[in-house]
């Protein structure tokens, strides 16, 4: 099973992750945390330094480093820091992709609209409507399996995952 989960900012898809990691015994990779181990930076700190593009440039050649290796993995997930897909429109027919929905009013519950975030450079609301906007199109066109995150703990999330694409597994 190769799992890439897809998510708006906030979504706490890390955490998503790591619940199903445990619940499913693969192995999990967090893009933000890549990116700090790689480049000693999160990608925010990076946008702010080196501007939106060097960051995305960064971000693909991370990104399809690591579905490289997932490709030849027996399993794994992957939750890629959450421009990755915005512009990566084609499947990896091996790979199944969940889209953890949480529309705005969810994030800005958890998150608050102007709590510091890479895409923050700018009226963080309005930033993070048109974002979301993008990326939700980008990701919906993308998932093979769309979850419902609104009003849910991580650990239910991943358990709803995990119940969906292998039921068998748990």
């Amino acid at each position: 099973m190769k799992i890439i989960l897809l998510a708006l900012p906030g979504t706490d898809v890390q955490q998503i992750g790591t619940h199903l990691a445990s619940l499913t015994g693969l192995a999990f990779v967090d893009g933000q945390e890549l990116t700090r181990k790689t480049w000693g930076r999160t990608p925010g700190e990076i946008i702010l330094e080196y501007g939106e593009d060097d960051f995305r440039a960064l971000e693909q050649k991370l990104t399809s480093h690591v579905l490289t290796e997932l490709a030849g993995a027996e399993g794994g997930i992957f939750a890629p820091t959450s421009g990755a897909f915005e512009k990566r429109p084609q499947k990896i027919p091996e790979m199944t992709y969940v889209y953890v929905r949480q529309d705005l009013v969810e994030l800005a519950r958890k998150n608050g609209l102007n709590a510091p975030r890479s895409l923050a450079l700018g009226t963080p609301n309005a930033t993070f409507r048109e974002l979301a906007k993008k990326r939700d199109q980008a990701y919906s066109q993308l998932a093979d399996l769309e979850i419902d995150g609104n009003g849910k703990e991580t650990v239910d999330i991943a358990h709803q995952i995990a119940c969906q694409i292998s039921p068998n597994a748990l």
